[in-house]
């Protein structure tokens, strides 16, 4: 599916954090969430064999609003496409944003049931007004919940030749919220009794699935045993990322705030309007002198990302011979050619690997020797900047992604800023919960170690 996207200058709101971020939500337009992979037309649950929804007609976009915490596009005005897309890394799923009603149009399983909070209906059957609605499937499928900002509006289901279609039976001006209030536990419901208990287990949670929690402030404190933050939400509900739940599990970060299960998986969601964490971690300090030793006689070759890492450790480390330490100077105008100087559109930032993301573990490596030698440089800001909420890792290719996400746990180590700190322990975290080989992995679990 072509689309043709729009460049616009893009009006940027706070996100509360102490620097912009942009993390997944910079790069492309399909973005997996929580529990849906959503493009600017369609939208599938991550589960596989779940239908295919499409909400808008292929148009024109743009962005309006972007940070590692959401994503807002706007579309050119065409009848059957949304207003805006909001992708949302804080809530169980994305919103949308219509006039005068919606249209959907499903594939790849039956026609949905139709229930709200006081009956439920089948294809070719109209809904009351209702302020929100809950789709399920006769297939073993996760339900889906939309939520309507607007006025109450009545929806009927329709099977089609190639698939099925959900329609407003009035005109609708508002919000649509889609959820996934189970997150993605499978449901079968191919009666009264089924879609009974499926709507007592939903109604209660309604009123928690609105408007997606929004970023306030950060407030991070540090120590040399770690970093405590707290992300702080305009309202209760904000999703756990997995890598918090995976590192408590392993004690290699510590929950500090209550949190819900959602459904019967391993997802959580903030019982109230802040998450705090305190991120085990020891710092690592830049400059010549910090261990004493002798230089060392084995040079490395600056040919790979590794080599350069390696080399930018040893300075740390004071092991590296003045000869070596002037090619590793010397190279840096190479690897800063090679890992290029792309900026990412919406906020100015650089950007680790540019639309490609083909030089991400390159530009990383650059991050950390420059750190090394006490060199400042706005690489740094946009490596920071790329590390996802959903996932604690920089956005790229999925090995590039885990072997910068190395580099830049090292370069948090190495930072006397807490929030940066902070963001190098999340990048070990979800390494070690993806439990991959990644360089540098025994020093790693050194400075970040398993709590007592």
């Amino acid at each position: 599916m072509l689309l043709s996207v729009s460049l616009a200058v893009v009006a940027l709101l706070s996100t509360g954090e102490p620097a912009a971020s942009f993390g997944q939500f910079a790069y492309g337009d399909t973005h997996r969430l929580a529990f849906f992979e959503v493009s600017p037309t369609e939208f599938t649950f991550l589960r596989n064999g779940a239908a295919q929804i499409q909400f808008s007609e292929p148009t024109d976009f743009f962005p309006q609003r972007l940070s590692r915490f959401d994503k807002v596009l706007t579309y050119r005005p065409r009848p059957g496409a949304p207003l805006r897309l909001r992708f949302e890394a804080t809530s169980l799923g994305f919103s949308l944003q219509y006039r005068d009603g919606f249209r959907l149009k499903g594939r790849g399983a039956s026609a949905p049931f139709l229930t709200w909070a006081d009956g439920s209906v089948g294809p070719g059957v109209p809904t009351p007004a209702t302020g929100w609605a809950l789709l399920s499937w006769s297939e073993p499928l996760p339900p889906v919940l939309l939520v309507f900002s607007g006025e109450p509006v009545g929806l009927q289901v329709s099977e089609q030749a190639d698939g099925w279609a959900l329609e407003t039976q009035t005109p609708y001006d508002g919000w649509v919220m889609v959820r996934a209030p189970l997150g993605d536990e499978a449901v079968t419901t191919r009666g009264a009794a089924d879609l009974g208990r499926l709507v007592a287990r939903v109604k209660d949670k309604v009123a928690t699935m609105g408007e997606a929690p929004r970023l306030m402030d950060v407030e991070t404190s540090a120590d040399e045993r770690g970093v405590t933050v707290t992300w702080r939400f305009d309202r209760p509900g904000a999703f756990v990322p997995p890598p918090a739940t995976a590192g408590a599990s392993e004690r290699r970060l510590k929950l500090l705030s209550p949190i819900e299960r959602v459904g019967t998986g391993e997802a959580f969601r903030c019982s109230g309007k802040e998450l705090t964490i305190r991120l085990i971690g020891r710092g690592l300090h830049a400059g010549r002198g910090v261990v004493v030793g002798q230089a060392a006689e084995e040079e490395f070759p600056l040919d790979q990302p590794q080599h350069v890492a390696e080399a930018a450790l040893a300075y740390v480390w004071n092991t590296l011979s003045a000869r070596g330490e002037s090619e590793l100077r010397r190279s840096l105008g190479v690897w800063a050619s090679y890992a290029g100087v792309d900026r990412e559109p919406a906020t100015g930032l650089p950007w680790p690997g540019g639309r490609e993301r083909d030089t991400l573990a390159e530009y990383a490596a650059l991050c950390l020797a420059e750190r090394a030698l006490a060199l400042s440089s706005e690489r740094q800001v946009g490596l920071f900047a790329s590390l996802d909420w959903l996932t604690w890792l920089p956005t790229g290719v999925a090995e590039q992604a885990r072997e910068a996400a190395a580099y830049l746990a090292l370069l948090g180590a190495l930072s006397n800023d807490a929030y940066e700190r902070a963001l190098g322990a999340m990048a070990q975290a979800a390494l070690r919960a993806e439990q991959t080989e990644q360089p540098f992995d025994s020093l790693r679990d050194e400075v970040y170690p398993i709590a007592a």
